[in-house]
């Protein structure tokens, strides 16, 4: 099976950690990147669960080897 990879962007908002949490929690899902333009916000999170991370979400749409499967 083909997992959907995902890129979220922006973690302003608290919901967007509960998207994370249920996103990776479900086999057929790969979070494949992280962006936000906050990078305390988020960076550490993302090394924490080994997914790259980008200060800003046009460098995360422009790297094609994040969304490949």
């Amino acid at each position: 099976m083909t997992k959907l990879r995902i890129g979220m962007i922006s973690f302003a908002h608290s919901h967007a950690y509960d998207y994370l949490d249920i996103l990776s929690d479900m086999p057929q899902v790969e979070v494949a990147a992280i962006s936000d333009d906050v990078p305390q916000r988020s960076e550490l999170l993302a090394a924490s669960r080994s997914i790259p991370y980008f200060s800003d979400y046009r460098e995360l749409l422009a790297d094609r080897r994040s969304m490949r499967s």
